[in-house]
């Protein structure tokens, strides 16, 4: 998710990165809508601040005016409020379908447009995929995963697991020797950090496991 400030400096930009990406949103709305909220929240501020002021005034047994006045005030300010409310749903959720820039030099079109930058070593020929060297070093069971937890799941075996164990002393060297401090992070964040780094949006629920009754969501990248 971009930050609004850089759309409203580089709207043009924006619009072109967005058009390569083969997407259509429509940025002038976006900040059409940031403009209208930015306006309601200076308004709400300032009815606010009447309010407080008003409140200092009185001593004692309020007059009819300051009466009506508070009256008046509360009124302008619960109508701002409610539409301040129904703009930013409608901006937040035009906010974060906004990818971020491609960056200078991406080739426009699929895959078949990627450019290799550079090479080394020599590629090898006739090498074998991750499934033919499964079969041939029985690394994971897939079937026993998804019968536990469901497709996508699986049992690490033999090899693999030592692999996974080398995690250690990878982390161990990167530590001591490299200057990194080692970490352990919450395994659920709430949706407005999974928002922020973009893995809301366009996925929702049905590309994230989600706790709805709390309001989280299990993380699932390094991102998060």
């Amino acid at each position: 998710m971009l930050d609004i400030r850089q759309i409203r400096e580089k709207p043009e930009a924006v619009k072109s990165s967005i058009k390569r990406r083969g997407l259509h949103i429509d940025i002038d709305h976006l900040l059409d809508l940031d403009a209208k909220r930015r306006r309601l929240v200076s308004e709400y501020d300032e009815i606010q601040q009447q309010r407080n002021t008003l409140a200092g005034e009185v001593s004692g047994r309020p007059s009819e005016s300051q009466i009506k006045l508070g009256k008046d005030l509360k009124f302008q300010h619960e109508n701002i409020a409610n539409d301040l409310t129904k703009i930013a749903k409608e901006y937040s959720d035009l906010l974060n379908q906004v990818p971020n820039l491609i960056a200078e030099g991406t080739p426009d079109g699929g895959e078949e447009s990627n450019q290799q930058i550079e090479a080394w070593g020599d590629a090898k020929k006739g090498g074998k995929d991750h499934l033919e060297l499964n079969e041939l070093h029985g690394l994971y069971d897939f079937e026993a995963g998804a019968k536990v937890a469901g497709n996508k799941f699986y049992f690490s075996r033999h090899k693999s697991v030592k692999l996974w164990q080398a995690i250690q002393f990878a982390t161990q060297e990167i530590v001591e020797n490299a200057g990194f401090e080692l970490l352990g992070v919450p395994n659920l964040v709430n949706s407005g950090v999974a928002e922020g780094t973009g893995y809301l949006p366009r996925g929702g629920e049905q590309q994230n496991y989600v706790d709805t009754e709390q309001d989280m969501v299990l993380i699932a990248t390094s991102e998060i």
